[in-house]
């Protein structure tokens, strides 16, 4: 090897070393940084060409070192686990949020929920048994039927409101969605312009993959890296990003569809949790609950019309037959039988005239013990509540733990270990120094062949 080519083979692992001591501090840089991906300099040894024929001579040799580029050091197989974590932890949100909000409007057990004014409710009535002449005590009776009226209104108003903030929520996803595919779209372009196996390329990467990693989260979508390291991503089968295209979506009241054709968008994640609380769980609490105010109105009116009020009337009406579900439940305001603002209507005797008579009220108050009677429709309507909402807890907590120890075992590859990096710095610092060194003999011997055997033509 001649002293020129020595020089050459120094000059390369001076290079070599500078790539590597900028690769680790640019990884010692971005430790903090959410998504980073630690990056590591390819290099190989470079060698003589491939000599051509059998007697042909091998060309000299210069020897040194050659960076081939800069590669993530990502596992795919954890980075796939990670994207199913994330799915899952995602629809465990959703349902764990909505099913607690709507179990917080409840707010059971308590006195001053509908179980306690279902209590106080059915007491009342015991109460004006006792004293089935007292207009106290038929006051207390309205009062109860008013606000036992107003909580079961209010709390189908809760689960209404919650239907529309969810609805909301749907649209304000698509409109992420679409964002979210547009600048994977851009960054697909980008990371093809900057060429492989460069830094910026593996800093892009980064930036896409968080970008899916949401989409994951939100969609359940799932990615495929083409040859060219442009990404296809797909929502349920179907594509949503390839290469620069994307496919919108657009947002109903209770799913997701493709703006090109309306077809419902097969997502799971967030959306699909969304879409299920929506179009199943929360109606059917809804029902559950109209359920209960049917009962309530149907059976009360079904023993107080046929009772007799103090003036020996019957036909009186406590609460609006027509108001059978939750949202319409409501004291009756007939003004023939109604007995909303007038208590002398509310009916506690069995028998027309007979002033001290109080076995209707009786009847109405055992009505709090009835195996099919408003309390038993409440607790069904609880139960299947606490259930779901349990669930939903113990569905989250166990996403989070999944997710943790995917992120645990992805991290440990793909993180930015300090330790590990300042080694690698070091032993980089070395071996630019050692090649240096190289240059500075090298040169120290052609100065002295030089001063030794003087100048050309001297």
């Amino acid at each position: 090897m001649s002293s020129i080519q020595s020089l050459s083979s120094a000059l390369s692992g001076l290079v070599a070393a500078r790539r590597k001591l900028e690769t680790h501090g640019h990884n010692i840089a971005n430790a903090s940084t959410e998504g980073y991906t630690r990056q590591r300099v390819i290099q190989s040894p470079v060698g003589a060409g491939v000599v051509a024929h059998v007697f042909s001579t091998s060309p000299s040799d210069p020897g040194g070192v050659m960076s081939m580029g800069v590669e993530r050091l990502s596992d795919v197989l954890l980075q796939s686990r990670m994207a199913t974590a994330v799915e899952g932890q995602g629809a465990a949100q959703a349902t764990e949020k909505y099913m607690m909000r709507i179990e917080d409007a409840f707010a059971e057990p308590s006195e001053s929920a509908i179980s306690g004014q279902l209590t106080r409710y059915w007491g009342s009535w015991a109460s004006l048994a006792i004293s089935p002449d007292s207009t106290a005590a038929r006051q207390q009776v309205l009062a109860e039927g008013e606000q036992l009226a107003y909580s079961l209104r209010r709390a189908d108003t809760e689960m209404s409101d919650t239907l529309t903030y969810a609805g909301a929520e749907l649209e304000a996803t698509a409109s992420e969605i679409n964002n979210l595919s547009e600048q994977i779209a851009d960054l697909n372009g980008a990371i093809v312009s900057a060429g492989r196996n460069t830094t910026s390329q593996a800093d892009l990467w980064d930036q896409r993959d968080r970008l899916v990693s949401r989409l994951a989260q939100l969609t359940g979508a799932t990615s495929r890296v083409r040859e060219d390291s442009q990404v296809a991503v797909f929502v349920g089968g179907r594509v949503l990003v390839d290469n620069k295209t994307v496919l919108k979506v657009q947002a109903t009241a209770t799913e997701l569809q493709w703006a090109i054709d309306g077809a419902k968008v097969d997502a799971s994640g967030y959306v699909g949790s969304l879409h299920t609380l929506v179009s199943t769980t929360i109606p059917a609490l809804r029902a559950s609950l109209d359920a209960v105010a049917a009962a309530l109105v149907s059976q009360t009116n079904a023993i107080h019309t046929a009772a007799a009020d103090p003036s020996g009337a019957t036909g009186r009406l406590f609460y609006d037959p027509a108001g059978l579900t939750a949202a319409t439940i409501a004291i009756s305001t007939d003004p023939t039988n109604g007995v909303a603002g007038n208590p002398q209507r509310v009916a506690a005797a069995s028998v027309a005239g007979a002033v001290f008579d109080g076995s209707a009220a009786h009847a109405l108050a055992l009505l709090g013990d009835s195996p099919t009677g408003p309390d038993a429709a409440y607790m069904g309507f609880l139960s299947s509540l606490g259930v779901a909402t349990s669930s939903a807890r113990s569905r989250a907590a166990s996403s989070e733990l999944v997710l943790a120890a995917a992120a645990n075992d992805y991290n440990a590859t793909a993180q930015v270990n300090l330790d590990d990096e300042l080694a690698e710095m070091t032993a980089a610092q070395r071996a630019y120094q050692a090649s240096a060194r190289v240059v500075t003999a090298i040169d120290e011997m052609l100065d002295d062949l030089i001063r030794r055997f003087g100048r050309v033509g001297a």
